[in-house]
């Protein structure tokens, strides 16, 4: 008797939740965003009530559905906080935002958006590396945003994808086995760096952009070419046809970690704590 009534609150939580969203007439992949979104803030405990949120958009399909999707579930009253946008922009090199449609955009789901800028400053080391460079200062500027408007959230639009690339780059480049996880704590815990797509990968962001008509508005650097991350990008897609199923598998493996099956040091753990500790940049 248990049995039937636990499925039958089970089917009328589950058809209230698509009710509010009105998921019951979204397309199949709209739904599949709203869900792994709203699963992701339940799995991880990404976002609470109380919580101001700096949503970071880049410009690209991942930030924009990563916004949508937050707007979505605030508005069905899933989630109750508050948020502001913020863009980065990178003066010294050739790209472009289109700052008309990113305003327009988040402003048809009532969320104000602040725009910072740096120089990209063109030297031997920046040039090295480039895309970490600028990655590093963008980061810099979206933490002093944080603290400007209050915000003890930084959610940012990483995927599936970005975190299986970030954990074959780290064991094939830095000897040790660490990805993205989807909540970051920062600065003894007074911030932290939220990722609401971890579950979504990378094919399926293209599919939903595709289905909800939503393009990018910022061009793609030219500086952004043959790195690193985009060699595991494509080990990444050489694994997944050697081994269909491949991303997935690797995602899941990052919560199946068999310790006592590593070959670590004799009487040594090979679990690492704070290896992603950055350090506080409140005086720079």
């Amino acid at each position: 008797m248990l049995k039937p009534l636990l499925r039958f609150a089970e089917a009328m939580a589950f058809l209230y939740y698509c009710t509010k969203l009105n998921a019951c007439f979204m397309p199949a992949a709209e739904r599949l965003l709203y869900a792994k979104v709203k699963k992701a803030n339940e799995l991880y405990c990404l976002i609470n009530h109380s919580d101001r949120i700096l949503v970071a958009l880049s410009g690209g399909i991942d930030s924009l559905l990563m916004l949508d999707a937050l707007c979505r579930l605030r508005d069905s009253g899933v989630l109750q906080a508050e948020m502001v946008a913020a863009h980065i922009v990178t003066d010294g090199i050739d790209y472009h935002i289109d700052q008309p449609a990113l305003n327009a955009y988040c402003g048809q789901r009532g969320v104000p958006l602040e725009y910072r800028s740096f120089v990209f400053d063109k030297n031997e080391k920046s040039l090295k590396s480039p895309c970490f460079y600028c990655s590093w200062q963008r980061r810099k500027l979206l933490f002093a945003m944080c603290r400007e408007f209050n915000c003890d959230k930084l959610a940012m639009g990483h995927h599936a994808d970005d975190a299986i690339e970030t954990l074959l780059l780290n064991m094939c480049r830095h000897k040790s086995i660490s990805a993205m996880p989807a909540s970051l704590p920062m600065f003894n815990a007074e911030l932290h760096i939220i990722r609401p797509l971890i579950l979504l990968f990378s094919s399926e962001i293209k599919t939903i952009a595709a289905s909800m008509g939503v393009q990018a508005v910022v061009t793609r650097c030219s500086l952004a070419g043959n790195t690193n991350r985009s060699s595991a990008s494509q080990l990444l897609d050489y694994a997944e046809t050697l081994f269909p199923g491949a991303r997935r598998n690797m995602f899941a493996a990052m919560s199946a970690v068999y310790e006592k099956y590593l070959p670590a040091e004799f009487g040594k753990s090979v679990c690492i704590d704070h290896l992603n500790v950055i350090h506080d940049t409140h005086g720079e």
